[in-house]
């Protein structure tokens, strides 16, 4: 079950969050810190999403709207093997506005992740 975290809500949530953000930048490299997330959040140009189980946050997605897509910016948890289950609660909430659900990573193992949840390579790009 995911939970949005509104604005005046984020601050009370930010250290869990902010844990979160930093195990995900140590094992990627990304051109962001947890504080653009924050920013961003209060500027309503992306949204957090909580992931619960029994009343126990395990997890957040960081998403926005980018034209008929739902782009994942960023997710953590513990899903406890349910990435599936997680996924489609995922859908749910991307379905409401948008065609497709988009991410980026550098992460390998993404690749075989994505392909069983149905993702299809549609992007690729070199760094100069």
């Amino acid at each position: 079950m995911y939970m949005l975290v509104e604005p005046h809500e984020l601050r009370k949530m930010w250290p869990y969050l902010k844990q979160g953000l930093n195990k995900i930048l140590v094992k990627s490299p990304e051109d962001w810190i947890p504080e653009d997330v924050y920013a961003s959040v209060m500027a309503n140009k992306c949204n957090i999403w909580m992931a619960s189980e029994n009343d126990i946050i395990i997890g957040f997605v960081v998403g926005y709207i980018n034209g008929e897509d739902f782009h994942v910016w960023c997710a953590y948890g513990d899903l406890g093997g349910n990435l599936k289950q997680w996924f489609s609660d995922l859908e749910d909430i991307a379905r409401t506005q948008c065609k497709r659900i988009t991410f980026d990573s550098w992460r390998p193992a993404w690749s075989r992740v994505a392909k069983e949840l149905g993702f299809k390579p549609r992007s690729w790009a070199k760094e100069l």
